[in-house]
């Protein structure tokens, strides 16, 4: 079975392990409209096992079911009922199930896969391993990889995704204890594609690719991922990664079985009790009422009652809720002998990248002392076992920054003697009403407590001094903490200024601001931000405008200085003064963000003091500036990659292109860089530069492919088409279509037909191109997935036509089509005879490239020799393409080379040649821990007795492949 497409069987097959499919005899079924296709896979789910009608409706209708909901939902049934054999969709106690066997429904197969496996592993490992990764194969995708994505969240489907998860790294401790980690691969990507944040799939992943000879892929992997953490969760890896990624870099030994397994050190020690809050702030001031009534009732946590107390903190971004909360956490310190837990779950992150709960309570779980290998994967179940760890422990959980209630209810302790303090924006009506949660709101700061806030910052006697000015300072603070910190710490790193210049200052900027035209507390909080603006120089205040171009969470230099059409050190420059100002955080070295309440104020500010001219110039240098830097990055990614950019105008006066110096920076500033680029992307279609689309995802194409980021290669693609159309542009279409074929063939989520569907366009577009070389591309693409979904006459076609094309241009151009590609069709179609002039062209013009494409040459061409019987030519271009697999490092594909010829000596009579490569092959297979290393055993040992003629075998490759 080739890995990553659906199984089809004669009779019924139901397929949910990836998108919802059916076969009868081969043949597709249409399962008719999305909602009766989300009901069978509810079903498919759940087979053998009732599911009730209301959980049904739960999980077709989120919210607001019709009032006909039950009529609709047996018309669903029905339906389904005459695509099904007869007494398949049962009815029961109120609900419905299907009564299939593992024969019939790819899920159930699965899972008796898995059973056998369990049962055989401790007398026979090897064979359990292999068991499980054909379990594994049959998994394609997220469960239901093709119903609505908001259903798809159903806890149902969620836990069957995280099935997949825990049989993937079971596997991965097996066969990298037996030594056999070069099979694990394509399993493994897999579940990282259906858990894309799971860390310890992506050590496994690591620990694999390491294992194989891949070292520096691995390590590469971990910096993407590293990133990709920090962009969308803001957290670091944890410490089994970290570890995994330590050992690779220093060469040492990782244990068998380690990144699947267990951590690399204990996740927490006896003795050492938890204390995660933050620091507290020495100069908190104020909120006395909200600290005694919180203490209060935090303090009440042992009288009696039967749950866990919580407090609700809300209000305005920027008025104290963090600092109160971590303050009153260290305040409790002795009311909670059991420590402390704390998260910024980031509900209103700039980025819109919020932490998951999951993810919060895998760091909680670590931090009770819960390895990795014992967390489980379910969502209920790590919140069963994480209230079950603090049970009775009185521990305090921080739980800040939550978007809403939801999104801390799984972190909240459930049994007495626990407390939690929650904050956020929002109102969290939620944990009030259903958890008696104690609200506390916390408004604006009184007079007093914003006179003791400039007096711990400040210093008493300076704040004496003047107390008119301070008074005037209080007032346009309005008792925002966020504004008296900001005019606080230029005070202070100013004490030269008296605070009556400064609330000078203030008051001018509070009248100039008139014409935002707010009048409530707002308006003076902008007074405060413009006060800081006001004080930059000219060139870091028009910074600070046009920052609020940048679409994305982060930036550095070599944006701002294409922003500002000056030079990078310029930029680095007027981002430090920014920096300086309290305007941007600069969270890494060179690497700033920008508070939301300041963007949006930076926002308004773009809008009255930039021209619209421009504004729309710094726009068109911000997507020249990413463009023309993926594409700087894209080209040493992917070297051998070239386009004809004659419709692609040169970056505009004033960008800084990104400049990188090898592989390892360029895959870097992609990792970084790739949330930011997706913002881009859309920005570019908002601003109507469809010639940046389209070029900026064949940028991207390189970088989100090689690390199976499937959803945003399919986003990108899909806007890159569109606006080639709107460019009228009939070779753009025809690439993005090839590409989107290749997308939907090749991905964990294939949607039927679609990859099909595509290069039939694509097809179709390079010939009204007129562009033949990638026509025949085209054809070969087809021609291989017609070959894979059993179509051989179809697969015969296409590549006829691509081979007709080929010569076609060879005939009209000689030398436009590279050798290499004319031989591959021979010999996909057996034309032995005709393909051998074209192989031995290919290699001579391969000839000292040293690369895969060369190693693969003198493979076409010892497998052409194999159709010939020229046995002798055959072996010698085996052996060199065994040593050039071997000098680029492809230890697996250099095995392969010889394994695949020796197969057909052996029956052509020629077992001296065939012994001396199995041995090699095994000895290889065996190095990197692949399957293949039993078959070539196999035949080695019958090489004894073999003594087939050359005239026995009719087609010696047959099969080979």
């Amino acid at each position: 079975m080739v890995y990553g497409h659906p199984v089809r069987r004669e009779g019924l097959w139901l397929s949910v392990l990836g998108p919802l499919r059916a076969w009868r005899d081969a043949e597709e079924i249409n399962l008719g409209a999305p909602q009766q296709r989300t009901l069978l896979a509810v079903l498919l789910v759940r087979c053998g096992d009732p599911v009730m009608m209301r959980e049904i409706i739960d999980v077709l209708w989120p919210e607001n079911p019709p009032s006909t909901v039950t009529n609709v939902v047996q018309r669903y049934i029905s339906q389904l009922r005459r695509l099904l054999p007869p007494d398949t969709l049962m009815r029961s106690a109120g609900g419905y199930f299907l009564d299939l066997g593992p024969d019939s429904v790819d899920l159930m197969e699965f899972r008796g896969r898995v059973a056998e496996a369990a049962a055989i592993e401790h007398r026979d490992p090897a064979r359990a391993t292999d068991v499980l990764v054909d379990a594994l194969r049959l998994w394609r995708a997220p469960v239901a990889a093709n119903v609505d994505s908001a259903i798809r969240f159903a806890p149902m489907f969620v836990e069957l995704d995280n099935e997949l998860v825990t049989v993937a790294l079971q596997t991965t401790r097996l066969a990298l204890g037996l030594g056999r980690a070069g099979q694990l691969l394509p399993v493994l990507h897999a579940a990282a594609a259906a858990a894309p944040l799971n860390e310890r799939l992506q050590a496994a992943i690591m620990q694999v690719l390491a294992a194989t000879g891949c070292a520096a892929e691995a390590l590469a992997r971990f910096a993407a991922f590293r990133s990709r953490l920090s962009d969308e969760l803001g957290v670091e890896p944890g410490p089994q990664l970290m570890a995994v990624h330590r050992a690779i870099l220093d060469g040492a030994p990782l244990e068998s079985g380690a990144a699947a397994e267990a951590d690399p050190q204990p996740a927490a020690r006896p003795g050492i009790r938890l204390a995660q809050l933050p620091a507290d702030l020495p100069t908190f001031a104020g909120r006395s009422g909200a600290i005694e009534r919180l203490s209060s009732f935090l303090r009440g946590h042992g009288d009696g009652s039967a749950s866990a107390r919580i407090v609700a903190v809300s209000g305005l971004g920027g008025i104290g809720k963090t600092t109160l909360a971590v303050h009153c956490g260290h305040l409790l310190d002795a009311d909670f002998p059991g420590g402390q837990l704390y998260v910024n779950m980031r509900g209103f992150d700039p980025s819109g990248a919020c932490v998951k709960p999951q993810d919060a309570l895998r760091s909680f779980l670590t931090a009770l002392g819960v390895s990795e290998r014992d967390q489980p994967q379910d969502l209920d179940a790590q919140v069963a076992l994480y209230r079950s760890m603090i049970a009775g422990r009185q521990i305090i959980v921080v739980i800040d920054n939550v978007r809403d209630s939801q999104h801390a209810r799984p972190l909240l302790p459930g049994t007495p003697g626990c407390a939690a303090i929650v904050t956020s924006r929002d109102a969290l009506t939620g944990l009030i009403v259903a958890e008696g949660a104690l609200p506390v709101v916390l408004n604006l700061l009184s007079r007093a407590e914003a006179e003791v806030m400039l007096e711990q910052r400040l210093g008493a006697r300076r704040v004496a001094t003047e107390p008119g000015a301070v008074d005037e300072i209080i007032a346009y603070c309005v008792g925002v903490p966020l504004a008296l910190a900001i005019f606080s710490a230029r005070a202070a790193t100013h004490p030269q200024f008296a605070l009556g210049q400064l609330s000078a200052e203030l008051a001018e900027a509070s009248h100039r601001l008139d014409s935002f035209g707010r009048t409530d507390g707002d308006n003076d909080l902008r007074a405060v931000f413009s006060w800081s603006y006001d004080l930059l120089g000219d060139s870091s205040a028009r910074l600070f405008r046009l920052l609020a171009i940048h679409p994305g969470p982060a930036f550095g230099a070599t944006t701002a200085a294409s922003l500002m059409a000056v030079d990078t050190r310029t930029g680095a420059e007027l981002l430090g003064e920014l920096g300086r100002a309290n305007l941007l955080i600069e969270y890494e070295p060179g690497r700033f963000r920008m508070h939301d309440l300041v963007r949006a104020y930076s926002a308004e500010l773009l809008v009255s003091g930039e021209p619209e001219d421009e504004r729309r110039t710094a726009t068109r240098r911000l997507l020249d500036h990413y463009l023309h830097g993926s594409l700087a990055a894209t080209a040493h990614l992917d070297s051998h990659r070239r386009l004809d950019s004659a419709a692609l105008e040169p970056p505009v006066a004033g960008v800084t292109v990104e400049r990188f110096a090898d592989f390892e920076t360029a895959l870097n500033w992609f990792a970084k860089e790739r949330p930011t680029l997706l913002m881009v992307l859309d920005q570019a279609v908002a601003f109507h530069a469809d010639t940046h689309v389209w070029y900026l995802a064949w940028a991207m194409d390189s970088f989100v492919r090689r690390h199976d980021f499937w959803r945003d290669w399919e986003a990108t693609q899909l806007c890159a088409l569109a606006a080639a159309q709107r460019l009228g542009d009939v070779w753009m279409q025809a690439w993005s279509s090839l590409v989107l074929g290749h997308i939907y063939y090749e991905s964990e989520w294939n949607v039927s037909g679609e990859g099909e569907h595509y290069l039939l366009e694509a097809v179709a577009l390079f010939a009204a191109a007129g562009d033949r070389l990638h026509q025949a591309h085209a054809h070969r693409n087809l021609a291989a997935q017609l070959g894979d979904f059993g179509r051989p006459a179809e697969e015969r076609r296409q590549n006829e036509a691509a081979l007709s094309l080929y010569l076609e241009l060879e005939r009209d151009s000689p030398g436009s089509v590279p050798p290499d590609y004319i031989a591959s069709v021979h010999e996909a179609l057996k034309i032995w005879e005709q393909g051998l002039p074209y192989a031995l062209k290919s290699v001579k013009y391969l000839d000292g490239a040293g690369n895969h494409r060369e190693a693969g040459a003198w493979n076409i061409l010892a497998h052409i020799h194999v159709g010939l019987h020229n046995w002798t030519e055959c072996v010698a271009a085996a052996e060199r393409s065994f040593t050039l697999y071997q000098a680029i490092g492809n230890e697996y594909l250099a095995g392969v080379a010889l394994h695949q010829v020796a197969i057909v000596l052996v029956p052509a009579g020629r077992p001296v040649e065939a012994r001396a490569m199995l041995e090699r092959a095994v000895q290889i297979f065996r190095r990197i821990g692949h399957q293949r290393a039993e078959s070539a055993q196999e035949l080695l040992d019958s090489t004894g007795t073999q003594q087939t003629t050359e005239s026995e075998t009719d087609s010696p490759v047959s099969g080979v492949r």
